[in-house]
């Protein structure tokens, strides 16, 4: 006997289905639930992942796409039938290689190799200059190979004449917060129109001064206005807010038995406690070897061009040549055992070290001995920050703030202005970090 089953409408076995199961809407609410509290991304989440991830995709394409577009581009000048086109097209794209290979000499050679030395511590606008004849003519000739030649120029600024993008630095003398150190250094220059200036340098408020190349008056002037308490080491003075507890120097008889060659071994390096009511803290106050001692040696008094235009013994001798390298010698050992001990007493308490380093951060030597430390300018700072200024052409940036890692955070650094010395003062407010 053969039993048929009614036949049931749509609605109706929806209904029954749903009635024959009433805890399958709830288990799979609470499964949903579940899967959100495992942290599992929801369908929404995973569209809303899918659609950044596709915006990220696009927004490569894009780039891809505008890369090849400018090779394609650069390829068709240097097919042009014209060859000015092509003779541009070629400049440009040999000018940005030229300035990634200077700033490769620069950071890998520039105390081992002379060109490399006068390009660190030399006038370095001068490889910029042959921007102003090539993108013009790149903007008339050949853009696409004008684009990248200007992306080079914009790089070389910053990685090879040292302009730094940091958050906009604080430009007035304002006091510093509370809790906030202002840290000034500053080189003298001997003190004789810096001490008829000392208000000027006063009026940034600092917390704690140091100074090299400071004679007894400039550090009697800074006793007498009062309110600091002053130390002077030799040609280091350091004036703080807080009574300094303790100061030690480090050792250089090794250093002394060279100085008298001529060629270096007269730095001084110091170090306080200071008696902060919060933190102590320690400062170093150093002015290391100039790179001067060697390199006036390859010039006469006339310098590089003798005035009557004689260039017949214009060549260094094989003598001056040895004499850059010994002073570049003496400057490394320097820094190697000055950064050490510098930071030998680091466990006693947060460190700052500053002072005329007499080098800039592309320095082998620097980037060596000092790149661990964290550079208050290099952080925060903005513009070239320019430290040292001789003649119409020299600026450098070769005085420095330098503090451990995790110790300090910098709210704000700048180069403060002209208060009698051929040095600007460095300025900086540091936080403790913990």
């Amino acid at each position: 006997m053969r039993i048929e089953r009614p036949k049931v409408s749509p609605p109706e076995q929806k209904a029954r289905s749903a009635s024959a199961s009433p805890a399958a809407v709830p288990d799979a609410f609470v499964m949903g639930r579940q899967r959100r509290s495992r942290g599992e991304p929801s369908a929404k989440s995973a569209r809303s992942g899918s659609s950044g991830s596709g915006a990220w995709r696009r927004v490569v394409g894009r780039a891809g796409q505008s890369v090849l577009l400018l090779l394609d581009g650069i390829g068709r000048e240097l097919r042009s039938p014209m060859a000015l086109r092509r003779y541009t097209c070629i400049a440009l794209l040999g000018y940005a290689v030229a300035l990634v290979a200077t700033w490769l000499l620069l950071i890998l050679s520039s105390e081992d190799w002379l060109p490399a030395t006068l390009l660190a511590y030399g006038p370095r606008f001068v490889v910029l200059l042959p921007a102003l004849l090539l993108l013009p003519l790149g903007l008339v000739f050949a853009r696409r190979s004008a684009v990248v030649a200007t992306v080079a120029v914009l790089w070389a600024v910053h990685s090879v004449m040292g302009f730094r993008f940091g958050w906009p630095s604080a430009t007035t003398a304002a006091p510093a917060e509370a809790g906030v150190i202002r840290m000034v250094t500053l080189n003298a220059q001997g003190g004789a129109m810096v001490t008829p200036r000392i208000g000027q340098l006063l009026a940034l408020s600092p917390s704690v001064i140091n100074v090299q190349e400071c004679s007894e008056t400039l550090a009697a002037a800074l006793e007498a206005r009062g309110g600091y308490h002053v130390v002077r080491h030799r040609n280091l003075c350091t004036a703080s807010q807080w009574p300094i507890v303790y100061s030690d120097s480090m050792p250089r008889a090794a250093f002394e038995r060279v100085a008298q060659y001529g060629y270096g071994g007269t730095g001084l390096v110091v170090r306080h406690a200071i008696a902060h009511p919060t933190t102590p803290f320690q400062v170093v106050n150093l002015h290391l070897e100039t790179p001067r001692k060697g390199l006036q040696r390859l010039v006469g008094n006339d310098g590089l061009i003798p005035d009557n235009g004689d260039m017949s013994n214009a060549m260094p001798s094989q003598q001056a040549l040895d004499g850059v390298d010994l002073n570049a010698e003496i400057r490394l050992r320097e820094s190697e055992r000055a950064s050490v001990w510098a930071a030998r007493t680091s466990d006693r308490g947060p460190l700052i070290v500053t002072g005329d380093f007499n080098q800039p951060v592309e320095s082998t030597i620097y980037r060596r001995y000092w790149g661990a430390y964290n550079n208050a300018f290099e952080s925060r700072g903005f513009g070239f920050g320019y430290t040292k200024f001789e003649g119409r052409l020299l600026r450098v940036r070769i005085d420095h703030i330098l503090t451990l890692p995790g110790t300090f955070a910098v709210d704000r650094v700048w180069v403060a202005p002209d208060v009698g010395s051929d040095h600007r003062p460095v300025v900086a407010d540091l936080r403790f970090s913990r």
